[in-house]
C-alpha cells in the first residue's frame, strides 16, 4: 500500500481550510451530535443533506458514521437505506489507493498508509517519523497520542518497500511484530 505524507494528502485532495465560525473554529451544524467529529471525506451515495463523521469506537478506532439532518447517527449504509430506500453513487467508487483525509490530531511529520489484514480488511495505520528500513507504526489514535506524550511504544514494526513512498507497489506488505 502507498505511504502518504501530509503534504501529499493536501495536494492530492485539494484540501482547503474548512469553513469557520467567528472565533476561527470549524463551523459545526446545529444538529451535529456530540462525540462525532466532522469528516472532510464524503461517500458519493450519501444524500446532500446528510453529514459524514468520525466517532471513536470502544476499541479506540475511528468509525465512519452518517448523520441525518435530524442529528441521528447511523453506522452503515444499509441503515441509511432502510430509512431512505436504495441509494445510488453519484460518482464512481474511489480506488483503494485514494489519498486519506489527514486527521487534525496527527502531526504533519508523520505518514499514513493502510495495512491489509489476513481476512482481507484494510486498516489505516499511522507511521511515526524515523525513516530507514523499519518504521514504527500505530493502529489507532489513542496509541499515537500515548506515544506523543512520551508513553511506551506499543505499535508494530512495518517494513516499507522502498518504492511504496512513490505510490508504486511491488505487492509486498511484509511486517514483523514489535520487539518486546
Amino acid at each position: 500500500a502507498r505511504v502518504w505524507s501530509w503534504a501529499e494528502c493536501q495536494k492530492a485532495t485539494g484540501s482547503q481550510a474548512p469553513e469557520t465560525d467567528k472565533d476561527g473554529n470549524p463551523a459545526i451544524p446545529a444538529h451535529w451530535p456530540a462525540g462525532v467529529r466532522m469528516d472532510k471525506a464524503r461517500r458519493s451515495w450519501l444524500p446532500e443533506d446528510w453529514g459524514q463523521g468520525l466517532k471513536l469506537s470502544s476499541g479506540g478506532r475511528e468509525a465512519v458514521v452518517f448523520v441525518s439532518p435530524e442529528g441521528k447517527v447511523l453506522y452503515h449504509r444499509s441503515a441509511v437505506e432502510s430509512l431512505l430506500g436504495p441509494l445510488v453513487s453519484s460518482t464512481p467508487a474511489a480506488p483503494q489507493d485514494a489519498p486519506p483525509n489527514w486527521p487534525d490530531w496527527l502531526p504533519h511529520d508523520w505518514e499514513m498508509s493502510t495495512k491489509v489484514l489476513p481476512g482481507g480488511s484494510r486498516n489505516k495505520i499511522y507511521i511515526r517519523p524515523g525513516g530507514g528500513e523499519f518504521v514504527n507504526f500505530f493502529w489507532n489514535r489513542p496509541d499515537v497520542e500515548k506515544f506523543l506524550a512520551g508513553g511506551a511504544l506499543s505499535g508494530g514494526v512495518l517494513r516499507v518497500a522502498p518504492d511504496a513512498r512513490s505510490g508504486r507497489s511491488d505487492g509486498s506488505d511484509a511486517s514483523e511484530p514489535a520487539a518486546k
